[in-house]
């Protein structure tokens, strides 16, 4: 069995919250992240305890591509900070499914809340090279498991709205 490391993404300021969300909720989600998968680290600029991997500021997928060579030839289950119910045990279903993995939620997919192979994000270095920014664009051409009707919470925080929407308040 392939190793599966955790990668929290944390990214930067976010122009539409006014903050940046890695504020919000990266310290119980490494919490969690840990508990499902012991070897995790941050991709981001260090709002948790996890080990930290710069990132450039340039999307998820650059995220991912900074990571790769820390993670080098495992599979990694991807984590957004803006989603602040993510449960450990949603982590150890998605570390324990084959492959690319990535759930479907109310028809979309999950890219940020996902199981990555090996192999796909050892292509991640190059696809941003190539201009590549999307996690969408990482999927094309691969063969995804997607995960239907998950018994899981995939919302996310993008604007002061969804915080209100979802009951939360800035710590």
């Amino acid at each position: 069995m392939t190793d599966v490391a955790g990668l929290l993404l944390t990214g930067g300021a976010s122009a539409r919250m006014g903050r940046d969300k890695g504020a919000l909720f990266a310290a119980a989600l490494a919490e969690r992240l840990v508990a499902a998968l012991p070897q995790s680290y941050e991709v981001g600029p260090g709002w948790t305890t996890l080990p930290v991997v710069a990132d450039a500021g340039i999307g998820p997928l650059g995220a991912l591509a900074a990571a790769a060579p820390v993670v080098s030839g495992q599979d990694v289950v991807v984590v957004a900070c803006d989603m602040p119910f993510v449960t450990a045990e949603l982590l150890s279903v998605l570390a324990a499914a084959p492959g690319t993995a990535v759930p479907v939620a109310d028809g979309h997919a999950q890219t940020l809340c996902a199981r990555y192979a090996a192999a796909d994000v050892a292509r991640a270095p190059a696809l941003v090279a190539a201009g590549a920014r999307s996690m969408r664009d990482l999927l094309d051409g691969t063969e995804v498991a997607w995960l239907h009707d998950l018994p899981f919470d995939f919302d996310d925080v993008d604007t002061p709205d969804d915080l209100a929407r979802l009951g939360l308040v800035w710590p």
